[in-house]
């Protein structure tokens, strides 16, 4: 079973925050070198999300974008039928006081979803989101969406320690 890593947002502008790509090269290297082994995506929403930034982040994306295309992977038929399941269950998690607002979060679930389904040569794929939201009672953040449909949450140094990295 292969290991696909969706990654949030909040684990990305964390890891800015903590290793910085003029400090810590490797790091980010290390991600890419995920990326190309089919192995770590984002969402075009999480894109969006970083380039209303005005940073060292939004700069990195950009590049990588410009690079690898499919790194932040754009919106499919299958993960727009996952999206309506999920809105369906989980009303609270595009709703803020009752009204409607635009986020990354309910796409990286779809997203996982669809990469599940997506058979490969090494057998079916375990995706696995990368948020630093965690789980806090029934609050409707990506780890309670995710847990709903047998989905697995790390943080971004979880992520590290499961790949055995070492800098």
């Amino acid at each position: 079973m292969a290991v696909v890593y969706i990654i949030d947002s909040s684990s990305l502008i964390d890891l800015m925050d903590c290793n910085p790509i003029d400090i810590y090269p490797s790091v980010w290297k290390r991600l890419i070198d995920l990326h190309l082994e089919d192995r770590l995506y984002s969402h075009i929403e999480v894109y969006l999300e970083i380039e209303s930034q005005d940073d060292e982040l939004k700069k990195w994306a950009k590049e990588q974008k410009n690079k690898y295309p499919n790194l932040f992977r754009s919106y499919s038929t299958a993960q727009q039928k996952y999206l309506a399941d999920i809105l369906k269950n989980f009303e609270a998690f595009v709703k803020i006081n009752g009204n409607t607002y635009k986020d990354a979060d309910p796409w990286l679930v779809a997203l996982a979803l669809e990469i599940r389904k997506t058979p490969t040569i090494f057998g079916p794929n375990e995706p696995i989101i990368v948020t630093e939201e965690i789980l806090k009672g029934n609050k409707v953040k990506i780890p309670y969406v995710s847990n709903h449909y047998g989905i697995k949450c790390l943080k971004i140094f979880d992520v590290f320690r499961h790949e055995g990295w070492r800098f």
